[in-house]
Formats: structure tokens, sequence, C-alpha cells
């Protein structure tokens, strides 16, 4: 299980206009990931961010099983630009929490005594 459209409340077809919109604007307009990201979040049926992240590496998923070399560097740019948005919403206040009922893949620290970190600085042996 983890996040997808199904997860992040979008619908198939309008992920995959989504979808359609980002292959467009990288491919056809030759924009650069980070600058498609905002300018599909600045359209007037701006999606959820997570859902634009969510689209925008599900193309560049596919683009790197291509054997074009350009593709796949644009993959690339495409996963990088894609994380970096991460950040940017998340500086910014965007709460990123797991939708509800989506169990975490990880434990947190506080759940497990073997993940804690020492709040001193001395070495530990």
């Amino acid at each position: 299980m983890g996040i997808g459209p199904r997860y992040v409340g979008a619908n198939e077809k309008k992920q995959t206009e989504l979808e359609e919109r980002i292959v467009e604007r990288l491919l056809v307009d030759r924009q650069a990931p980070v600058d498609v990201l905002r300018d599909v979040m600045a359209g007037p049926d701006a999606p959820d961010p997570l859902e634009a992240v969510f689209a925008l590496t599900t193309v560049a998923s596919d683009m790197s099983t291509w054997h074009e070399e350009d593709l796949r560097e644009l993959s690339e740019h495409c996963f990088q630009d894609a994380a970096l948005f991460i950040c940017e919403l998340w500086a910014a206040g965007y709460e990123l929490k797991a939708p509800e009922g989506v169990r975490r893949a990880m434990p947190s620290p506080a759940s497990d005594p073997d993940q804690s970190f020492s709040s001193t600085t001395e070495p530990t042996e």
C-alpha cells in the first residue's frame, strides 16, 4: 500500500489528465519539471500538491524506462524537482500527513527504542 491517486483523493481520470498535461509541458513545451509543477499548481483547477507531485513522478518513472538518454536525464530531473517541491511545501507549512487509514512504512522513533536518538554530543560505544 502506498501513496497514490486513490489515497490522496484523485480519481483515475483526473490523474490521467494531469499526467497528460505534465507530459505535454515537459516534452512539447520543453518546460523544466519544477516550472511544470508550479504552472499546474497555478491553474484554475489546481490539484492537491501531492497529487501533482505523484503525477510528475509517475511520468518520470515511465520516462526512466525509455531508451533515449535525454528522456532518462529528464526523468532524473523530474524526481529531483519533485523532491525539492515537497521540501518547499513542507517549509511553507503544508502538512505532509498520510491520509487516514494508511499505515506508516517505518515505525516512528518514539515507538521503536532501537531507533531513538541520543541528545548528547558525546560519542557512544
